[in-house]
């Protein structure tokens, strides 16, 4: 009889967390339905993802920590869908991991994937204040410093403060791991703070994603960036090499095959599957790099048309009338010679 009603109260608690768990996932486009159709006075707190962590928290049935797993499963597909869509909106992304850190504040790796997934869409201070939360919650973990760290290094290196910020947060990674890496990390910090120049530490870092993550979509997003830290790298060393030759002929190279002849470039770096390096007005440029410029730009600037939307009920007519709402100014299209291309009726952006 025990066993029986051990068995029943099981049941009860399934059916429980599989309504809660529906009840999540149609939440998510039913309030992206919502978006679309609110008035501009809504609040921001109208539109956060459903259910609120609260109420989330309260109908899980003592299963917070299963809620979470699947979840973040949900999370990651999100992710993945948004990463190979067109619009890349993203815009439930941050709820959604802070929900599952919510449900279960020891999930080191929701703390760090998520981070990771912040920083990989230029959300860099969602990222780094996320992370910081994580670093609270769970203050053995070398992991998340050293995810902030990572934020620092790949996509803020341009940045007077990064080295410090970095070489700090590189010292807490080294300070919390096994005593046999500390070493390592404390030189590691000790150099960043000597050496700004911080492309071999980037390849490192997704070197390392790519030869320890087992994660499909994460293995994926390692490989593109460390292609994109060789490419840039390429960049770099050839607009060295255009300067010279500026230097030595008095005139820029038509085209790179000139820095090939003159013998200051060996030969033309081949990638024929992440794209290839052309020179123009004097520049080096690379076709996926830029695209990959182009894309992160399309994300920001749709932030603010989706907000320029809500708030006036309309897209602004012209480019000059969003800059005017944000007060920023928008960045020159990225690949030479070309403009962007804004349609007012639809609010798309390419």
């Amino acid at each position: 009889m025990e066993s029986a009603g051990a068995f029943k109260q099981f049941v009860h608690k399934l059916i429980l967390f599989l309504v809660v768990v529906g009840f999540c996932f149609t939440s998510i486009w039913y309030s992206q339905g919502r978006i679309d159709a609110a008035q501009a006075n809504v609040s921001d707190e109208e539109l956060l993802y459903l259910p609120n962590n609260k109420l989330m928290k309260h109908f899980t049935a003592g299963m917070n920590n299963v809620v979470a797993d699947v979840l973040w499963l949900r999370t990651i597909q999100y992710m993945s869908q948004e990463f190979h869509s067109k619009e890349h909106k993203f815009t439930w992304l941050d709820q959604m991991c802070t929900t599952v850190t919510v449900l279960d504040p020891n999930f080191e790796d929701a703390w760090v994937k998520g981070g990771t997934f912040m920083a990989s869409i230029g959300s860099d201070e969602k990222a780094i204040a996320y992370l910081k939360k994580g670093m609270v919650q769970i203050p053995s973990s070398h992991e998340i410093p050293y995810e902030i760290a990572k934020v620092y290094l790949l996509n803020r290196k341009d940045d007077p403060d990064a080295p410090v910020a970095l070489s700090h947060y590189i010292r807490m990674a080294g300070a919390r791991h096994k005593p046999e890496y500390r070493k390592r990390f404390f030189k590691w910090a000790n150099r960043v703070l000597e050496d700004n120049n911080l492309a071999g530490e980037a390849y490192a870092i997704w070197k390392d994603v790519l030869d320890n993550e087992t994660d499909p979509f994460l293995r994926k997003l390692a490989q593109t960036n460390l292609d994109n830290v060789v490419a840039n790298e390429n960049i770099r060393r050839m607009n060295e090499m255009v300067e010279n030759y500026i230097i030595q002929t008095g005139r820029a190279p038509v085209d790179l095959e000139q820095l090939v002849a003159s013998g200051l470039l060996a030969s033309v770096p081949a990638e024929p599957k992440i794209g290839a390096y052309y020179l123009h007005d004097g520049t080096v440029y690379h076709s996926v790099i830029q695209e990959n410029l182009r894309v992160g730009m399309i994300v920001s600037l749709d932030r603010e048309l989706f907000r320029f939307k809500e708030e006036r009920e309309r897209y602004p007519d012209t480019l000059d009338e969003l800059e005017d709402f944000f007060g920023g100014t928008i960045p020159d299209y990225p690949h030479p010679d070309q403009e962007w291309i804004y349609n007012p009726h639809t609010g798309n952006i390419s």
